[in-house]
C-alpha cells in the first residue's frame, strides 16, 4: 500500500441482489466505504463494475459487469479490486472460491473495505484453503477425463478408416506462420540476377534477427526452417 505520494491504481466491484437493494442505497452504500478505504489506504479507485439485481449465487458467466471487471483488470495489469464485504463477491462458498480463484490467476488482490482483509489469501482461512485444494482436485479429475474421452474419439475413428488429425502443421492454418513461412521461403530464394541461394541456417540466422519466434518460442534453427520449406 501506498500513503504517500502516487496513489496505486485499484478497482471497485459493487453488486446488490434484489430490486429493493437496485432501487435503494446498497450501491451508494458500498461506494461510500470502499472510497473511504481507498483514501486511508492510498489506493485510486480507477474505475467501478456494477452487477445489479444480481444473486449472489451466480456464477462469472452470469455477470456481466464481473466479467468486463476481469478484462479492464488484465488490459490495465491492475492489482487491487475492493469490495465492501466478501458477500459482496458470492454468498455461495463455491461460487465465491471460483470468482477469486479468477482474481488470483490475474495477479490481482480482493480487499474487504469493511475489515482490510485480503480475501484472495487463503492461508488464515482453512475452509477456504479446503475448497481451493477441492477445486484444484476437480480440475485434475476433469483434465484427466477429457483426454480419455478424445483419446476414445480418437480410436473409434481409426477403427472406423476414418483419417485422425494430429497438431497441424507449421503455417497450415495460423495466420501469423503462414506470413513466416511465405518470408522464409523469400529469403531462401536464389537472387534473381546474382549470388548463391541462402542456406537455411542463414536463413533462421535472418529470421532470429527479426525478431520472428518458432511456435514454441525459441529461435529458429537450419533445420527448423528445412522442415517448414519442404
Amino acid at each position: 500500500m501506498n500513503k504517500r505520494g502516487r496513489k496505486t491504481s485499484a478497482v471497485e466491484y459493487i453488486r446488490v441482489s434484489g430490486l429493493g437493494q437496485v432501487e435503494g442505497d446498497g450501491e451508494t452504500r458500498q461506494k461510500e466505504t470502499n472510497n473511504t478505504f481507498a483514501k486511508r489506504e492510498g489506493y485510486s479507485i480507477d474505475a467501478s463494475y456494477f452487477d445489479a439485481g444480481v444473486s449472489g449465487c451466480n456464477d462469472i458467466e452470469g455477470r456481466e459487469a464481473l466479467q468486463a471487471l476481469f478484462e479492464y483488470i488484465e488490459e490495465k495489469d491492475i492489482r487491487i479490486c475492493i469490495v465492501e464485504g466478501a458477500d459482496r463477491v458470492a454468498r455461495d462458498l463455491m461460487v465465491s472460491e471460483c470468482i477469486l480463484d479468477r482474481f488470483r490467476k490475474l495477479g490481482c488482490k480482493v480487499v474487504e473495505s469493511r475489515s482490510g482483509q485480503d480475501l484472495t489469501n487463503a492461508e488464515d482461512n482453512p475452509t477456504q484453503e479446503l475448497v481451493q485444494k477441492i477445486l484444484a482436485v476437480v480440475a485434475m479429475f476433469d483434465k484427466k477425463t477429457t483426454v480419455k474421452k478424445l483419446k476414445a474419439a480418437r480410436d473409434r475413428k481409426r477403427k472406423s478408416g476414418k483419417k485422425v488429425e494430429g497438431r497441424k502443421a507449421y503455417g497450415e492454418v495460423d495466420a501469423k506462420e503462414k506470413e513466416i513461412v511465405a518470408l522464409a521461403r523469400k529469403l531462401r530464394r536464389k537472387p534473381r540476377k546474382y549470388g548463391k541461394q541462402r542456406s537455411f541456417e542463414a536463413v533462421a540466422t535472418e529470421l532470429n534477427a527479426l525478431g520472428h519466434r518458432n511456435r514454441s518460442g525459441g529461435k529458429w534453427t537450419d533445420q527448423m526452417v528445412r522442415r517448414i520449406l519442404q
